[in-house]
């Protein structure tokens, strides 16, 4: 287990090749919160958000705020962002999105893959068994990470799956934005695109985001991922 000092050697490395400039982008994969590299997807769709969208829908709005307060909690106009993503992808108007409807959100947003955790724990060759696997790797990420959830019999499998709340993904995803706001601002303007959501208010603009990864969120995360592993909570294969 890297210890407290590994963790923050790592994310200030890290940070100053993200602040030397060109290369900023694909050295945050390298430390983001939740391993993925949104941008490597966004680029291989052809998608550039600033020219694309700007020439599509013109320029952003005043509707646009910065998307958090002082205190790093969402700003309003961040939760109303998240609120309609939200309730979009929540087709049956549960209040809760399944592993499934959850990892299409995230590949939309531009997560690999092979990046995301449910995707990485899932056996194929075990119908059952690798759902159930599946499962537990993602609600011991929801656990660790303290995203509310509620816990629930898979019709089929026997399994139980957790079912991520909107407050839990409204918190998943202000830690990914704190952590990588390069990429999910790609990522969310790419969602507003494909979903059709806001229209009236334009693209997003960059500068509602942090500047750059937030070293605090980043070395808080590092935390948590070794602390569940010396405990021998198992998120990944």
């Amino acid at each position: 287990m890297l210890n407290f000092f590994s963790a923050v050697t790592v994310a200030l490395v890290s940070f100053k090749v993200v602040l030397a400039g060109p290369v900023r982008e694909r050295s945050l994969s390298d430390v983001s919160l939740f391993e993925r590299d949104w941008d490597d997807s966004l680029f291989a769709r052809g998608y550039e958000v600033d020219e694309y969208l700007v020439t599509r829908h013109g320029p952003p709005s005043t509707y646009w705020k910065p998307f958090f307060n002082a205190d790093k909690s969402i700003s309003t106009t961040f939760e109303t962002l998240l609120h309609s993503i939200f309730r979009y992808v929540d087709a049956s108007n549960l209040g809760y999105l399944s592993p499934e409807v959850y990892v299409a959100l995230l590949e939309d947003l531009g997560s690999l893959p092979t990046q995301i955790i449910w995707l990485r724990n899932l056996d194929s060759s075990l119908p059952d068994e690798g759902i159930a696997q599946a499962d537990t790797a993602l609600t011991n990420w929801y656990l660790t990470f303290d995203a509310e959830m509620e816990l629930v019999p898979r019709p089929v499998y026997a399994s139980i799956m957790p079912m991520i709340s909107e407050k839990g993904f409204m918190h998943l995803t202000a830690l990914n934005t704190l952590g990588n706001p390069e990429a999910l601002w790609r990522g969310l303007n790419y969602v507003l695109d494909e979903y059709g959501l806001l229209q009236n208010w334009g693209p997003i603009p960059r500068d509602v985001m942090p500047d750059f990864p937030d070293l605090e969120t980043l070395i808080e995360g590092m935390a948590k991922k070794d602390a569940a592993a010396a405990k021998g909570i198992v998120m990944r294969r």
